[in-house]
């Protein structure tokens, strides 16, 4: 994926808040991306959010030791908290924020498909943990396999939810 101008604007962005030189920025850009410019057809979303991620550990380094100033403070309209591409990229082990936003969407979809007794929490809970094989887990507690589990087992609800009323309305 060829980063879109706006998402090169992003990574410039932190890369001079952070007072990157560019050998330093091209090291981030072939040790988290395998990539020597941001520009290059090779460089994936997921290595695009590496980079930044990498590039906000740096950022944030270098404003606790007083080299470069707090952007937040400075009314940054770009980078506007300290740990918004590390959230997007957690250990790998673990959930993250793109999977609990899909997994969060996909049960909004499917509520108002449920009779009224399901569409609650307990409900949620069922399904997680018939999805992971673990009783009484929160989100924030699966593992990145556990959140692929849930997603596919929400996708598959879904669609069972759907089934029965596209049949009830060919029958009309």
């Amino acid at each position: 994926m060829k980063p879109r101008s706006r998402q090169n604007i992003i990574l410039q962005t932190y890369r001079r808040a952070a007072g990157l030189e560019d050998a330093d920025y091209r090291r981030i850009l072939k040790s988290a991306a395998g990539v020597n410019s941001s520009k290059s057809p090779d460089l994936t979303q997921s290595g695009y959010d590496r980079v930044m991620s990498a590039i906000e550990t740096v950022l944030w380094q270098r404003v606790d030791a007083g080299i470069v100033p707090d952007p937040v403070k400075a009314d940054s309209s770009t980078i506007r908290s300290r740990d918004y591409w590390r959230k997007k990229n957690p250990d790998p082990a673990r959930i993250n924020s793109r999977q609990v936003y899909k997994i969060n969407r996909l049960w909004e979809q499917l509520c108002p498909l449920l009779p009224p007794r399901q569409r609650n929490t307990a409900y949620f809970a069922g399904i997680v943990s018939k999805a992971t094989a673990r009783d009484d887990v929160g989100l924030a507690a699966l593992s990145s396999q556990d959140a692929w589990n849930v997603i596919e087992a929400l996708q598959d609800r879904l669609k069972y939810a759907v089934k029965p009323r596209a049949k009830q309305e060919t029958m009309l």
